[in-house]
């Protein structure tokens, strides 16, 4: 009897923070359906703004800690753990690459793009 509640309190040890996840994860699917929605970032002398169908914000140069290539992604990091992540394709493509880098280097962001090319 002993290691059966032994073995039912590991069992339940094991699946209750992946469950309390997985609940947290769809209810935060279903609340915000803003997070969900299309949209654009425009990039000028003032700052990154960003713009969707129910929301526009713009973060100054100033607020930008510093912009690092991480695999496919240029991050522009507002915070150590929060960053705008925009993909690299996106931006060769428009050809905006280099321009994009420079408009932050000319406002004293630190710039770290060429550090991880690829990940081992």
């Amino acid at each position: 009897m002993v290691w059966l509640i032994v073995w039912l309190t590991v069992v339940a040890c094991l699946f209750f923070q992946p469950l309390v996840i997985a609940v947290s994860v769809i209810a935060n699917y279903c609340a915000c359906k803003r997070v969900r929605e299309p949209f654009t970032y425009l990039f000028d002398d003032s700052g990154i703004h960003v713009v969707a169908a129910s929301y526009e914000y713009t973060h100054r140069w100033s607020g930008i800690a510093r912009v690092k290539k991480v695999s496919e992604f240029l991050m522009f990091f507002l915070e150590p753990n929060f960053a705008h992540c925009v993909p690299i394709k996106v931006i060769e493509s428009a050809g905006v690459l280099e321009p994009m880098i420079a408009l932050a280097r000319e406002h004293g962001v630190n710039v770290d793009v060429y550090k991880y090319f690829c990940e081992i």
